[in-house]
């Protein structure tokens, strides 16, 4: 058995509407978190659907993928580092310029 941490937690404000959207989103997260592979095969499907098909479905797919890293930003940033912060809103920034390269293209 674990001993409990004895790092201290980060207090967390949210604003009503954050609090709201969390709770809209709580019954998905669950459901995902009973499953984890299947988000996992979602992303990697439209990331294959993206590369091999270019374009406008290409963009499509990205755009899509960058929509769920958007979700996943925004319920997550409050509790992440600054650093966590910058590395996961490059991920976002280099997915959607790719959906508009290949949009363009």
């Amino acid at each position: 058995m674990s001993s409990p941490s004895h790092e201290p937690q980060p207090e967390v404000r949210v604003s009503p509407r954050r609090a709201r959207l969390e709770h809209l989103a709580a019954p998905v997260v669950e459901r995902t978190m009973q499953t984890p592979a299947i988000p996992l095969v979602v992303v990697g499907a439209l990331l294959v659907i993206g590369v091999l098909t270019r374009h406008v479905i290409g963009a499509i797919a990205f755009g899509i993928i960058a929509l769920l890293l958007v979700c996943v930003l925004y319920l997550g940033w409050p509790r992440l580092t600054p650093l966590e912060r910058l590395m996961r809103f490059s991920v976002l920034l280099l997915t959607v310029a790719v959906a508009v390269v290949m949009a363009a293209g």
